[in-house]
């Protein structure tokens, strides 16, 4: 049922447009503070300071500093970004000591979420940007759950909220993509399916077994590199599509003033209301064509739509291989086998110039 409601939405909105896995292997439990493979420490939550233009250093993995928000509460208002701010550094490939994305490091990737909403913001055109330059986004420390969304408090308060869960599942798909594109594996279906088989709802994402990359291999620098680009392409798309909804008008929040704690409890209690179709795909067109315009203003790697695809591509083999939703990621947005299309389709599109016409203003 749910997949021909979306089939029809689909039909709908592009009339719009004008232009091998292997058996389960035992499941990896992880301690609390194990930082090998597949395992990263999850604190409280925690305000990274603003950040700065350039990219934190995987070689010393020197995070941007933290301190305890007001009242507990993890909102982290992002700083307006001139149209004209130089992007972002590329991390360096050659990396010593262990990389932050093999540990799955939550403070690193939060510290991540924020280069890169500033990034977005900035290469949005001036009306587009005064929409969203100020909105704030709010870390939920919850590592059982995956899920990212734009929503309004009851007072009327915008943010785009992103669980730690999602950053420890983002940090593990790079890890495994660019292990199988570099290192010729093929871990990536496996964990899949691994996870589709195994996956206990309402707990920690399942981390990839530890002998899928062993310590010779895990700092490959080339590697190393290639799940850094992945990493970023990943949540870039997963925050444009969130900020979408809030410059397309989709939800009803009048005020993007920071939240207090009490507001943040409303937040992250509250059901997340169930989603308007046509919304989330021209969420997802706007979302795509704002990481490509960010990755054109680079000077090094450009971001593309493979991160988007590759995030699809887990859901989908989820959808595929579990009788049920497990995150909460599933039950919020289409399903994988209709959104790709669409991302694939608008990012064809934006560098053919032509754009796509929807009934919403992108």
């Amino acid at each position: 049922m749910r997949q021909g409601l979306t089939l029809v939405c689909l039909w709908f909105c592009f009339g719009c447009a004008t232009s091998h896995s292997s058996p389960p292997p035992a499941i990896q439990s992880c301690a609390p503070g194990n930082t090998s493979w597949g395992c990263g420490s999850v604190g409280n939550a925690t305000v990274a300071a603003a950040p700065s233009p350039g990219m934190p250093s995987p070689a010393g993995q020197t995070y941007p500093p933290t301190q305890a928000a007001p009242n507990g509460s993890p909102t982290v208002p992002v700083a307006a970004v001139p149209a004209t701010a130089a992007p972002a550094a590329p991390m360096p490939s050659q990396v010593i000591g262990d990389d932050a994305i093999n540990r799955a490091d939550v403070p690193f990737q939060r510290s991540r979420v924020l280069a890169l909403v500033a990034e977005l913001t900035a290469s949005l055109d001036a009306s587009t940007r005064g929409r969203v330059e100020r909105l704030p986004i709010t870390f939920d420390p919850n590592a059982n759950d995956i899920n990212a969304f734009a929503t309004c408090t009851k007072s009327g308060k915008a943010t785009i909220a992103i669980t730690d869960g999602m950053l420890i599942l983002t940090a593990y798909l790079a890890q495994l993509q660019a292990s199988d594109e570099v290192l010729a594996t093929r871990h990536f279906d496996e964990y899949v399916n691994y996870v589709a088989k195994n996956q206990q709802p309402n707990a920690p994402v399942l981390a990839p077994p530890a002998q899928w990359l062993p310590a010779t291999t895990r700092n490959h620098p080339t590697k190393v590199a290639r799940q850094q680009q992945l990493n970023d392409e990943m949540l870039a798309f997963v925050m444009g599509h969130e900020l979408g909804h809030h410059y397309l008008n989709h939800l009803p929040c009048t005020s993007i003033l920071p939240l207090d704690a009490s507001e943040l409890g409303i937040l992250l209690t509250d059901a997340i209301p169930a989603f308007n179709q046509p919304n989330e795909m021209a969420a997802d067109v706007a979302g795509i064509r704002n990481v490509l315009e960010a990755g054109r203003r680079r000077s090094t790697y450009h971001l593309t739509e493979a991160g988007a695809l590759l995030t699809m591509r887990f859901f989908r083999g989820l959808d595929q291989g579990s009788p049920s939703d497990v995150f909460n990621f599933e039950r919020s947005h289409p399903p994988p086998s209709i959104r790709e299309p669409v991302i694939q389709t608008a990012a064809q599109a934006f560098r053919a110039g032509s754009g796509i016409t929807w009934p919403w203003q992108i």
